[in-house]
């Protein structure tokens, strides 16, 4: 039997993945560039990255949330961290030479570089802390804390 309370927190998740995926950013602007680079498998390769980084990035804010009421000096440094090193991609995009027949082309690395760039994205940390974390919450509390129950 499909548990019918669960499916506003299904709507939501699709919904807000939608939304991220589709929306400018650090991650886009790497999915891009391996893509024009290495082609679309290693394009691909990019988008999946949310699936391998976001889990420990989930229990990182769930637990943190749970114990820490203030968030504020956290947030930055995960956000000047992250800035840091979408300046370094930016810079390394910026660095390359071109194309030569003959040359040996370097290894794409597109899932290492993609989890690497959202593991510090302020973006995610913010989105887990404040929308996606709540809405796990609430859902693990039960019907009686599910949307269908109010």
């Amino acid at each position: 039997m499909v548990d019918w309370g669960l499916l506003p927190f299904l709507l939501s998740g699709v919904s807000f993945g939608l939304a991220a995926g589709l929306s400018p950013g650090p991650l886009m602007a790497l999915v891009i560039s391996q893509t024009l680079r290495y082609g679309l498998r290693e394009g691909l390769k990019v988008t999946f990255a949310p699936l391998a980084s976001d889990a420990p990035i989930i229990l990182l804010c769930l637990f943190v949330l749970s114990r820490i009421a203030d968030l504020g000096h956290a947030l930055a440094w995960v956000s000047i961290f992250g800035g840091g090193f979408v300046d370094y991609l930016g810079y390394d995009s910026l660095r390359t030479s071109g194309l030569e027949l003959g040359e040996k082309q370097t290894a794409p690395r597109s899932s290492p570089k993609a989890v690497l760039l959202n593991l510090p994205n302020p973006r995610v940390c913010l989105f887990w802390t404040t929308v996606g974390s709540a809405m796990i919450l609430r859902g693990l509390n039960g019907p009686e804390g599910s949307v269908a129950a109010h």
